[in-house]
């Protein structure tokens, strides 16, 4: 297993991505909700999983839409996303961040997270949206 990274290309990776999130029973986001800065984690060149940070006007950026090939084997999908949220917290750091904040109700993926440095901040949230 051989892991890397790429940029998010939305001509080329969207419709993985879509199918990834429609596999897991997730609200797959529209095109033109996903920043422009995405990281996607390959496993001898094909696509794991991806993360996508947003920018905000402050020191904190938002690490959100995170999702993983569900056919992956689950140690390929686990290195993979080790080496995703490793890569955030460089992002971050190289763009001058001091805090990364993301929303999580995957327990194993809580834990993922924690042990990747992360601190637990609020439980039992609820996560609405408005559609403009």
């Amino acid at each position: 297993m051989l892991l890397g990274k790429k940029y998010f290309d939305f001509n080329n990776d969207y419709d993985i991505l879509f199918s990834w999130w429609q596999e897991h029973g997730s609200f797959p986001p529209k095109r033109e909700h996903l920043s422009q800065t995405g990281i996607i984690i390959t496993s001898d060149n094909k696509p794991v999983c991806c993360g996508f940070l947003y920018k905000t006007d402050s020191k904190i950026c938002v690490f959100e839409f995170v999702i993983s090939d569900p056919k992956a084997e689950k140690e390929v999908r686990n290195a993979a996303l080790n080496l995703l949220i490793k890569e955030t917290k460089n992002w971050a750091r190289e763009n001058n961040y001091s805090l990364i904040y993301t929303s999580v109700n995957i327990p194993s993926y809580i834990k993922k997270l924690i042990d990747n440095g992360f601190t637990e901040m609020d439980k039992n949230q609820t996560h609405l949206f408005y559609q403009l």
